[in-house]
């Protein structure tokens, strides 16, 4: 078996490791991994991202969202985004276990010090770019986390590689102290449900336009959304106009 060695440069604010060689039971190509995003930071995704779908998105379009989104780059190789991924804070990532075995597809991002901190949660962004790639059927995608003592699963999907070129899907992110700045916006808390010295009316979102509903099994929290008639007033792609609010349209 050629082994392939992963060439791993730190230059803040991002760990990339680009892998040298071929191996037929390692499609990693390349993996980028963002520094914890924090103040204003939070409001866009960070350099390491290459997909279309999230590179050239909207400061504060998916705020509140944890989203994967993939981007076929032609002969096999597929490039695969992570946004807004909650973990612990300051760790240094690297790419961990990755495997392609027919049609399923495992990426781990690894906690590469065995980080371990008191601060709460952090939000990251992830890059994979993979070789080996059969597009002409989904893929069956698994992403987890490596944290040096246990293999926590993160998200099990089904990427419809075979029909969509790129696209993008996201679930509702489980929120933190550090997610204050966006409290009240579209798929947030409002302000009131957020520690921290913001002011609102109980249980009203800050915009006008937007609704506190209860929020979805994993997001801990109530959430805004924004009200609507058709699926033209939702401002994402992954929104759809369902009784009323831009509700996802599908998750994972």
């Amino acid at each position: 078996m050629i082994k392939k060695l992963l060439v791993c440069a730190l230059a803040l604010p991002l760990t990339m490791c680009v892998a040298e060689g071929t191996e037929t039971d390692n499609p990693l190509v390349e993996f980028d991994g963002s520094e914890c995003k924090s103040g204003q930071a939070l409001t866009l995704p960070s350099d390491v991202m290459r997909t279309a779908a999230v590179r050239t998105l909207e400061a504060g379009l998916y705020d509140g969202l944890h989203c994967i989104a993939w981007e076929r780059l032609g002969g096999g190789a597929l490039q695969i985004d992570v946004l807004n991924y909650s973990a612990g804070c300051h760790i240094e990532w690297e790419a961990g276990d990755i495997a392609l075995e027919g049609d399923q597809l495992t990426l781990t991002a690894r906690n590469a010090a065995c980080a371990q901190a008191g601060c709460g949660n952090c939000i990251y962004d992830f890059a994979f770019e993979v070789g080996g790639v059969d597009d002409s059927r989904p893929l069956e995608l698994t992403f987890q986390e490596d944290t040096c003592h246990d293999i926590e699963l993160a998200a099990e999907l089904t990427l419809p590689i075979d029909e969509k070129s790129s696209g993008i899907v996201c679930r509702q992110a489980r929120f933190y102290d550090g997610l204050n700045l966006l409290c009240g916006t579209a798929h947030t808390p409002p302000c009131t449900d957020m520690d921290g010295p913001f002011t609102c009316a109980e249980g009203r979102c800050s915009d006008a336009s937007l609704t506190c509903v209860e929020g979805p099994a994993g997001a801990h929290r109530d959430v805004c959304l924004q009200t609507c008639e058709v699926d033209e007033d939702c401002s994402l792609e992954v929104d759809s106009c369902q009784d009323g609010l831009c509700r996802l349209r599908e998750t994972f």
